[in-house]
């Protein structure tokens, strides 16, 4: 399971509510413009030093690297926003339906606020925490635990940013699960 996280104004979330089947044309133009794709770490190093984008595919290693998908914590909301959310029906991807879910931007706020507040160490404590399936599954692409460590923290900040300017912008944060 992978996920993309797509920030939509309101009248962009506006339009994609009452025409779901465009997200499609949503996300093209993303690909095409504001876009930043975690599974790039498959090809080499990953450059986050990058304006922050409007869209953001996020790997399953990458997610496992941030998150427990049943944490209670904005992290998890923010990866794969299980709570507090409401579907999007009726939206394609691909050659069917897409599952995809948004936070309003009452809710992107809460998430970004809690994001500043997370404990760094905790990210740390989660790479320990499982220490020796995280180095089997980054051995091809990030050598030592340093190199993981970093990748995590420079994901989450990208993470926070997403947010913290989608808060800005008041603005919708669609998750579309891939």
């Amino acid at each position: 399971v992978e996920e993309k996280l797509i920030r939509l104004t309101p009248p962009a979330f506006e339009s994609l509510q009452q025409n779901p089947a465009t997200l499609i044309d949503v996300i093209e133009e993303f690909y095409s413009t504001d876009y930043f794709d975690s599974r790039s770490i498959f090809d080499g190093s990953v450059r986050f030093d990058i304006p922050t984008p409007r869209m953001i595919h996020i790997d399953e290693f990458t997610i496992w690297l941030l998150t427990d998908r049943h944490e209670h914590t904005a992290l998890c909301d923010a990866v794969v926003a299980w709570r507090d959310t409401q579907e999007l029906t009726g939206a394609l991807h691909g050659q069917g339906f897409a599952y995809a879910t948004y936070q309003n931007p009452e809710a992107v706020n809460a998430i970004a606020r809690e994001l500043q507040k997370y404990p760094k160490g905790e990210l740390t404590k989660r790479f320990f925490s499982q220490a020796e399936q995280f180095r089997r599954a980054a051995a091809p692409y990030l050598a030592g635990d340093q190199a993981i460590l970093a990748y995590q923290s420079r994901f989450f900040k990208l993470l926070h940013r997403f947010y913290r300017e989608a808060a800005q912008q008041k603005e919708f944060v669609l998750h579309l699960i891939v």
